[in-house]
């Protein structure tokens, strides 16, 4: 049994009547939850919450629609009726209680003043300045930077909404959708976009976890990515591809370049500072260090190296070079300076066009192409997430993923 609050009468303190003994105890409640019907100013939105009745002395549901109804302007009621929800939730806070007996309008209303929630537990800010230290301890600095643009991007939005005191408890699945609305005005690209909606879920999720509950679930669960645009970026190379490709490079004899693309290939080493930046003391008898700073994390990799990249490091005697060398040495071999940034893309990009391969393929499409051959030869998964210096296996699935840019020969000839 529950009593409907009349959607016609004001809410006043004749029916949210302070319990005569509130100082001692606070009579059981339940806070407010808003029907917004997705946002549909069409219909009629409602603020339900349960309340103690002081003649059935039973917590009874009610009802409260009054005034932000009236509002077209979605932004407009949409903003009224957050006020009235936190007014409602401060007064059954201090122990308002519903008393049927007592009439309508005796007492004047008290309108909402609060314009933004009180703090009730760790604020937003704090526990934002804890989550970015967390994420920096743990990750290189540049892979730290993206949680740190993360971090200024919340705490403008914060302040723009002057909510610089709102308790991380207090985010709300509406809270959110204004974030995420936030971010598509700020950005246009769905990647850009979706990743400043993804670190926010990310977020949230992290103060729903044992050890640090802020929810018991996280009020971001249900936001959305945009659609994503269909990109062939880093678009991994066929296997009659790799093969022109490698016989066309061993026959110009640029082996420093076929050496680039082999620790891409089969190490899964990114081009950049991994690869470009490696020195010879990295190189072990069977594995080549890759140590934090070049990395991604601020752990040290150590991929296996496959043969056909143990043999040609051999055949290129490159562990006869001083340590301190770089592999990549801007004179053709190790040396104390490493190559430009954009050196092998020019090398590489020139083999493409002698060859005719267009598209956008890049070097990187090269760790694509490695991940790939190596799924589908069978190589357990566990070992390839180790491979790539990956700390979840989740992360595979971006090459699972791109499986299915090739036809499966097997299926082709046998599925009839």
């Amino acid at each position: 049994m529950y009593s409907h609050f009349n959607l016609t009468n004001r809410l006043t303190n004749t029916l949210m009547e302070l319990s005569k003994n509130s100082s001692q105890s606070i009579p059981p409640f339940r806070l407010c939850k808003l029907y917004h019907f997705n946002h549909d100013t069409s219909k009629t939105w409602l603020l339900e919450f349960y309340q103690w009745n002081v003649k059935t002395q039973q917590c009874e549901r009610r009802f409260f629609s009054r005034y932000f109804n009236k509002l077209k302007n979605l932004s407009e009621r949409l903003k009224e009726a957050q006020k009235w929800e936190r007014f409602i939730n401060q007064q059954l806070e201090n122990g308002a209680v519903y008393n049927p007996d007592l009439k309508t309008g005796s007492v004047k209303p008290v309108a909402p003043t609060v314009t933004a929630p009180a703090p009730t537990g760790p604020k937003l800010l704090a526990d934002l300045t804890c989550y970015l230290s967390t994420k920096k301890s743990t990750l290189a600095e540049n892979s730290y930077k993206v949680y740190r643009n993360f971090g200024d991007k919340l705490k403008a939005f914060l302040k723009k909404n002057k909510l610089e005191h709102l308790a991380t408890k207090d985010i709300t699945p509406e809270l959110c959708e204004r974030y995420r609305d936030y971010i598509l005005k700020k950005h246009d690209h769905p990647t850009t976009r979706n990743k400043e909606i993804g670190q926010f879920k990310t977020f949230c999720f992290y103060y729903s976890k044992k050890g640090r509950k802020r929810f018991e679930i996280s009020p971001a669960v249900d936001l959305e990515f945009v659609p994503k645009q269909e990109s062939e970026m880093h678009e991994p190379y066929s296997d009659e591809q790799a093969v022109r490709i490698f016989a066309h490079i061993e026959q110009k004899q640029d082996f420093p370049l076929l050496l680039f693309i082999y620790f891409i290939h089969y190490c899964f080493a990114r081009p950049g500072q991994e690869v470009r930046l490696m020195k010879v003391g990295d190189l072990r008898e069977r594995s080549v260090m890759i140590r934090p700073g070049r990395s991604k994390t601020s752990i040290t990799k150590s991929p296996t190296l496959p043969k056909p990249l143990a043999e040609l490091i051999d055949l290129l005697k490159l562990r006869s070079y001083p340590a301190e060398y770089y592999v990549f040495g801007n004179e053709g071999k190790p040396g104390p300076v490493p190559v430009g940034k954009n050196h092998f893309y020019y090398r590489h990009s020139k083999i493409l066009s002698d060859l005719g391969i267009k598209g956008k393929y890049t070097v990187y499409g090269w760790k694509h192409t490695g991940n790939i051959k190596a799924i589908r030869l069978g190589i357990n998964p566990k070992k390839l997430q180790l491979q790539n210096g990956f700390t979840e296996y989740k992360t595979m699935e971006i090459y699972t993923r791109r499986l299915a840019a090739f036809a499966d020969d097997e299926i082709y000839e046998k599925f009839i």
